[in-house]
């Protein structure tokens, strides 16, 4: 190879290794952030004809049972759909 043919072949790795890096990298302005996008949340409170309760503020979720003994059976982070309960009953 001539040492013309080396470099070409160096810069074109070290591209396409930048464009890869460049890839792997999120931006922070992706992700939401409740605190600074400034839409309106309000809180509510639903009662079902099933004897629940959900509260909500736009940013959680909590579903209650109001039956003999009540218990929170749903408690949902709203901002990225994740459940945040595991158990009614403790783990451990």
């Amino acid at each position: 190879m001539k040492p013309s043919s080396e470099i070409q072949i160096v810069l074109i790795l070290f591209a396409f290794l930048l464009g890869l890096f460049t890839s792997c990298i999120s931006p922070q302005s992706e992700l939401e952030d409740w605190l600074v996008d400034g839409k309106p949340r309000e809180a509510e409170i639903k009662i079902t004809d099933n004897d629940e309760v959900q509260i909500s503020n736009g940013l959680i979720q909590r579903t209650f049972y109001m039956g003999a003994n009540v218990a929170c059976f749903d408690f949902t982070n709203l901002m990225t759909d994740s459940q945040l309960l595991r158990a009614i009953m403790p783990e451990a």
